[in-house]
């Protein structure tokens, strides 16, 4: 074996044991996080020698919290996130930071802190029945977060001589599953990737010692019967044309599967280029294209509008009240809200990141101008508006009356949309589904090419004699498929 052969192999199975390694520790807690299944933070207390609670992914349930006491705004590629870090009043008396992005959760903290106040001011007797169960990621708290949940603690009563005060955060996002799922797949796949190319880097090896013990019998008998070189330099030499290489071939199998390496070349081509197309038209379109100046904007106020706009059409509605939450969807960044123009209601997705803007301007001004498409939405989230209005409104509408109520589109609101007639999370699908099957099939076309390429070398290769001896040595096979053909004369060699 060459050194630098058996440096690859010792460098590629220290990887492989690092990726394995990496997997039996991380992927459990990973699956916990994506299924739910994780531990409560205070059976982790519980469970501990020290009392203290250990790093990693758990669960909390709230029932009593003195409040928000920090926010934190970080912009990353372009994506703005608030988080907003409350105290948690635990069970055992102590107190412990939570730190949540979800606007969900902030409302249902705000409202059990408030309640929290209630109790301890004695306008109530008990604490709340209420909790929020938040899953999160359990931190030591970094130094600015810590001091300012220690002064906030200061200034109401709390010090370390009468309670517990854990400087740990549980770090919540809007959807831990899907943070961790591309964790797990990203550690399944380094670990196949390693374990392929460590299969293929050991298969090669011994093929260079089968290789090198066949020359070696060979040099001593002075046998010639081989059909195909098997050196590297007679393998790269010419002495046939390509059109004389694939011209003298007899075989009807080994010329259907030639012909089907051509023809999986020109069908993974096309489907890539159709792919980068796709991809590069819908880039064009959500980030350069310009609406002209004419094009119509459908005020959904008008009746008419409404009945004789189309999906992802450009869309305005100025409304004059808070927004009311009618439909939350959980692991998305929109929400459905029953918004009002006049005596009309309607429908309005709006971002989470939107809506705080949206509730500013109506306080400050009276009303807010939204802007975006056209859309609809499924016939289970009409159920859900059309209760959301009722008990909000204390109208006694049925789930049928939805279209006669809010009419036919919703306004799916998007200030920056450039009425490029794509809108939504379709975009992020194709980006996603378009960008990995383009991958895909981009690796396939790629691999055929050089497959075609191996096959016309080793064509090349052979004189007359020593391919009439590679043919009759091929019998009866099958090479459908791609990557068939090359293993084919890479068997035969």
């Amino acid at each position: 074996m060459k050194k630098s052969t058996a440096v690859g192999l010792f460098f590629w199975v220290i990887v492989t044991a690092f990726c394995v390694i990496m997997t039996v520790l991380t992927l459990p807690e990973c699956i916990g996080v994506y299924t739910g299944n994780l531990p409560q933070v205070t059976d982790l207390i519980y469970e501990s020698k020290d009392g203290n609670v250990p790093d990693g992914y758990a669960k909390i349930q709230v029932d009593a919290s003195l409040g928000n006491f920090a926010t934190k705004t970080e912009t990353r590629n372009y994506v703005t996130t608030v988080t907003e870090y409350y105290i948690a009043w635990l069970p055992d008396e102590s107190f412990m930071a939570v730190a949540v992005e979800s606007k969900k959760d902030i409302a249902q903290l705000d409202k059990i802190s408030e309640m929290t106040w209630d109790y301890l001011s004695g306008t109530t007797n008990s604490l709340s029945e209420d909790y929020v169960e938040l899953t999160g990621e359990v931190r030591t708290l970094d130094s600015d977060a810590r001091r300012l949940f220690e002064d906030a603690l200061s200034q109401f009563g709390v010090t370390e001589d009468e309670y517990l005060i854990r400087h740990d955060v549980i770090k919540c996002t809007k959807n831990p599953g899907f943070d961790v799922i591309w964790v797990i797949l990203f550690l399944v796949a380094a670990d196949a990737a390693c374990i392929i190319w460590l299969i293929s880097l050991i298969k090669s090896i011994k093929k260079y010692r089968h290789d090198k013990l066949t020359g070696v019998e060979a040099s001593v008998d002075d046998s010639t019967s081989r059909p195909i070189p098997a050196s590297k330099a007679e393998n790269e030499r010419v002495v046939v044309s390509a059109g004389e290489a694939f011209g003298r071939i007899r075989s009807n199998e080994l010329k259907q599967a030639i012909g089907l390496n051509r023809i999986y070349i020109v069908f993974f081509a096309t489907l890539s280029a159709i792919l980068a197309f796709v991809i590069g038209f819908i880039i064009y379109r959500t980030n350069f294209y310009v609406a002209p100046k004419d094009a119509v904007v459908y005020n959904l106020a008008d009746p008419q509008a409404m009945e004789s706009g189309k999906k992802y059409k450009m869309a305005e509605l100025t409304i004059d009240s808070i927004p009311v939450l009618a439909d939350y969807h959980s692991g998305n960044s929109y929400n459905d809200y029953i918004v009002t123009s006049g005596d009309r209601f309607f429908i309005a997705s709006i971002s989470e990141d939107d809506i705080d803007n949206v509730r500013a301007e109506i306080k400050n001004t009276g009303s807010s101008r939204l802007f975006g498409f056209l859309d609809t939405i499924p016939s289970s989230p009409q159920e859900e508006c059309i209760s959301a209005l009722n008990s909000n409104y204390g109208t006694a509408y049925h789930d049928s009356q939805y279209k006669e109520v809010f009419g036919k589109y919703t306004i799916y609101v998007k200030p920056s949309y450039n009425g490029a007639g794509i809108g939504g999370d379709i975009v992020w699908l194709i980006y996603f589904f378009g960008g990995l099957f383009f991958l895909l099939f981009f690796v396939l076309f790629t691999g055929c090419i050089g497959e075609r390429k191996y096959v016309k070398k080793r064509l090349m290769a052979m004189t007359d004699m020593q391919y009439t001896a590679f043919e009759d040595a091929l019998g009866d096979f099958d090479a459908l498929s791609p990557g068939s053909l090359e293993k084919l004369f890479k068997d035969h060699q």
